[in-house]
């Protein structure tokens, strides 16, 4: 994978990671198979190696230039320990500054907006909800664009729990092309590999990452 640097800017190296996923997870043979790809996506393992402090304290002393360096390493801590996803995504739609006013005033992070939690049509769901967003302050003027762009980082798959995700905007997180099983007049099986850290089976039986 590409080695990241805290001289380039943080967004241009999500896209540089996104778009080498693209190029080694056999998206154009997806294509080919006329699966519906909507690109490539992050996972936790590129937001960990993404967001070392250098990168991270770099993007917030541009973000707040008026902070002091002990102000900074504390939203620095946050973001690393609670808030990786949420900022990448951020980051992603050129709204990094709002992290400051989320992670201190209202006190949201990721376990506030993706953990697995019922919905209001009662089904388990590992997103947020654009009407859940718009309930914070800092994320009400970008709830909209926040929801589409969510799925950069896709959510994780508990084998426990039946989820809906909305068809236009999921993203499913195959490390790379289908694998050809078989075929009949049930249609077509092919075996895909799920990323590492997107597919809970913890308490499931199923066979590893595969599908």
């Amino acid at each position: 994978m590409a080695e990241f640097t805290a001289s380039l800017d943080l967004k241009n190296q999500l896209k540089a990671c996104i778009d080498e996923r693209k190029q080694t997870s056999g998206q154009k043979q997806m294509e080919e198979r006329r699966l519906r790809v909507r690109g490539g996506f992050l996972t936790h393992d590129d937001l960990r190696r993404l967001f070392t402090r250098p990168n991270v304290m770099a993007q917030l002393r541009q973000d707040f230039p008026d902070d002091n360096e002990d102000s900074i390493g504390e939203l620095y801590t946050l973001i690393r320990s609670h808030g990786s996803k949420m900022y990448a995504i951020l980051i992603w739609i050129g709204e990094s500054k709002r992290v400051k006013k989320l992670m201190f005033t209202d006190k949201v992070d990721d376990g506030t907006l993706f953990r697995i939690q019922e919905s209001d049509e009662d089904i388990h769901q590992s997103y947020c909800k654009e009407k859940t967003l718009a309930k914070y302050g800092g994320m009400r003027p970008i709830a909209q664009i926040f929801y589409e762009n969510q799925w950069i980082v896709p959510p994780t798959l508990p084998a426990i729990a039946d989820q809906i995700f909305p068809p236009k905007l999921f993203v499913f997180p195959f490390e790379k092309a289908s694998h050809y099983i078989d075929s009949g007049s049930y249609g077509k099986v092919c075996e895909m590999k799920i990323a590492d850290g997107f597919l809970n089976i913890e308490n499931a039986r199923v066979g590893l990452s595969t599908l």
